[in-house]
């Protein structure tokens, strides 16, 4: 089964600019960063237009799968492609990131309090739903982090 594209309503296609990033970098390796202005001489935009942000994330999201994590590196103005370490850091920090804001909207479920019995049921199950992930999103945090390497010898190990 073929799968069709949406169509295209206003503005210019992103498609064509993604084919001549691809083109453009077709080898991209983890820890060699892709400077903003390379990137903007291919698609002819540059940084902070919205087209060359709404260009770089669907670029992200179609290399992502074949190629190991990005990360855009706002400050130096640059596209990292991640190591494996560095993009198990980088969801770990995400994840945090996700859970915090489960953990926030848990607790504004608290103060909504509806006087319709029905919808006062859903809210209450909502902040129950909302907990239970939270807990399970804290699990996985933990089990996610990546084991800090010892600086100092242990005293087991000087024998």
């Amino acid at each position: 089964m073929e799968r069709k594209g949406k169509p295209f309503f206003g503005g210019q296609p992103i498609g064509p600019d993604i084919r001549a990033l691809n083109e453009a970098f077709p080898d991209l390796q983890a820890g060699v960063p892709v400077p903003y202005e390379a990137i903007g001489t291919v698609i002819g935009a540059h940084w902070p237009d919205g087209r060359f942000k709404r260009v770089l994330k669907a670029w992200r999201d179609s290399i992502e799968p074949t190629v190991y994590l990005t990360q855009c590196d706002g400050p130096n103005k640059r596209l990292l492609i991640l190591a494996p370490k560095e993009a198990l850091g980088h969801l770990h920090d995400e994840f945090g990131t996700a859970k915090r804001k489960v953990i926030k909207t848990a607790r504004r479920a608290r103060y909504v309090r509806p006087k319709d019995e029905l919808t006062q049921a859903k809210a209450d199950h909502f902040q129950q739903l909302t907990a239970k992930t939270a807990h399970e999103m804290e699990v996985v945090h933990r089990r996610l982090a990546v084991p800090k390497t010892p600086v100092l010898p242990s005293a087991a190990t000087s024998e």
